[in-house]
């Protein structure tokens, strides 16, 4: 990936482990009760399996908007997938720009690591950011269904 991708006052950044704890008030959006060691090790274990990272977008020169974590995955006809998860973006005035920026990088992440396709996951369930995706040109995907267990 580019050092970074600039558009609309928000820059999309490989996020360094230091940074990590930065990333906590974006989460705490969709998981009020994470903390900081849960977050580091949830980053620990995804960055552990095979090539993988994490993107972020910043605005202002420092405050985090949006991120998601990444791995790069074969799919069973042998094609290269960047496999995006964990997807955030906040719910500020730069709802927007965050979106494209974080769109745009993970492009960009997915072209340079000789990807064919983009496959993202989202944090939670959100139409609007959903809506967002659509309008970057993401298209539903096959068919997921989740059972939280008891």
């Amino acid at each position: 990936m580019p050092a970074a991708l600039v558009g609309e006052d928000v820059v999309a950044i490989a996020l360094a482990d230091d940074r990590l704890v930065e990333a906590l008030p974006l989460l705490h959006e969709i998981a009020p009760a994470l903390t900081a060691e849960s977050w580091r090790a949830h980053v620990a274990e995804a960055l552990s399996q095979g090539k993988a990272g994490l993107l972020a977008v910043q605005a202002g020169g420092a405050m985090l908007r949006g991120l998601c974590l990444w791995r790069v995955k074969r799919a069973l006809d042998g094609t290269r997938v960047l496999s995006v998860f964990d997807l955030v973006v906040g719910r500020a005035i730069y709802r927007r720009a965050t979106a494209r920026a974080l769109f745009a990088a993970i492009e960009a992440q997915a072209k340079g690591l000789g990807c064919d396709h983009v496959a993202i996951d989202f944090a939670t369930a959100d139409e609007a950011l959903a809506a967002l995706a659509t309008e970057a040109g993401y298209r539903p995907d096959g068919f997921r269904l989740a059972r939280k267990l008891a």
